[in-house]
């Protein structure tokens, strides 16, 4: 299926210029991964695994992170809590951290389960993170005032698209 854009890229870019690091939240299949990878196509993407220590990234966070700079995308998250407390440490010490306006745009942690393991995430990253939760597109959301954004379920939608005009 094609890559529809979304008005959520907007959001993302804002967040990224404020916040060292975004963790985004939702649902599965709402389209975390598929909007940060169509929109930041050159960062890195490290996506961890329950049963597999991705890079060893929870035995040694500090090497893994050594091993993966900034600007990094870290998906499903959850399976790597460890790394939390080295992304803090990364984000303080980097040029700019100390001033107004600390260095932005460093990290994107993302997660699906175990909505306390993000919420502690964004917590332990307190003034340093933004914690962002997306819901599956709908056409109301996504198509009122854009008409370049679309969802993906139009395509396979057996109601046809009807045009909607904002409310002056």
């Amino acid at each position: 299926m094609k890559y529809k854009k979304r008005m959520l890229a907007d959001k993302l870019r804002r967040m990224l210029g404020r916040f060292a690091v975004v963790v985004v939240s939702g649902a599965r299949q709402v389209g975390k991964s598929t909007l940060l990878l169509h929109e930041l196509p050159d960062w890195e993407v490290v996506v961890f695994d329950p049963a597999v220590d991705v890079g060893n990234a929870r035995r040694d966070p500090d090497l893994f992170l050594d091993n993966h700079a900034a600007p990094l995308i870290l998906d499903e998250i959850q399976y790597a809590p460890e790394l939390v407390a080295a992304i803090k440490r990364r984000v303080d010490r980097a040029p700019g951290a100390r001033s107004v306006g600390r260095k932005a745009g460093m990290y994107v942690l993302t997660g699906s389960q175990q909505w306390s393991v993000l919420k502690s995430a964004s917590e332990s990253l307190a003034g340093r993170a933004e914690l962002w939760r997306i819901n599956h597109m709908t056409t109301e959301t996504e198509t009122l005032y854009r008409p370049d954004c679309h969802t993906e379920s139009e395509e396979n939608s057996i109601f046809p698209s009807i045009p909607i005009s904002p409310v002056s």
